[in-house]
């Protein structure tokens, strides 16, 4: 088995979007078993993570109110203390050198838990155990797609 069909089995997707960007999708799971995801940027000498502001979005639909900047101050508080940032474009964003990916990485996803715990306290599931929903595994797809880093721009 090679470590691409591992990954697939262990429920990690990786999405090539052009030579820089990869989306990649975890078996990590938000309350509601939507996959926490990622992108990853090689800029060379440094590496950029994002969640495309998909995480205040998804947020906005399980019910919780991102209607303005001063209600991220939860999502942005936690992010800060991964040494993460909440942008003022609604993006979860993380920046390292290089050869500091695999931290980036690590403090990226601790943010993205804590997240997804906050949740689990908005939805009253504090106390319940969690949960991942259960995925097919998906083949590798290496064809570009659109991002939008507006999704959640009625969020804004």
């Amino acid at each position: 088995m090679s470590c691409e069909e591992l990954f697939n089995r262990m429920g990690f997707n990786c999405i090539k979007r052009d030579d820089y960007t990869y989306r990649i999708d975890t078996p990590i799971s938000f309350p509601d078993g939507e996959p926490i995801s990622l992108y990853f940027i090689d800029r060379g000498n440094y590496v950029l993570v994002s969640d495309n502001a998909d995480t205040l979005f998804h947020l906005s639909s399980v019910g919780m109110d991102v209607s303005d900047r001063k209600k991220w101050r939860g999502v942005s508080q936690i992010a800060s203390a991964f040494g993460i940032k909440l942008e003022n474009s609604g993006a979860v964003t993380g920046q390292a050198l290089a050869n500091g990916a695999h931290n980036l990485v690590a403090r990226f996803m601790g943010a993205m838990l804590a997240i997804a715990e906050m949740e689990r306290e908005y939805m009253g599931l504090a106390d319940a155990p969690a949960q991942t929903a259960p995925r097919k595994a998906v083949q590798v797809d290496t064809e570009p797609t659109q991002m939008t880093a507006t999704k959640a721009a009625g969020c804004l």
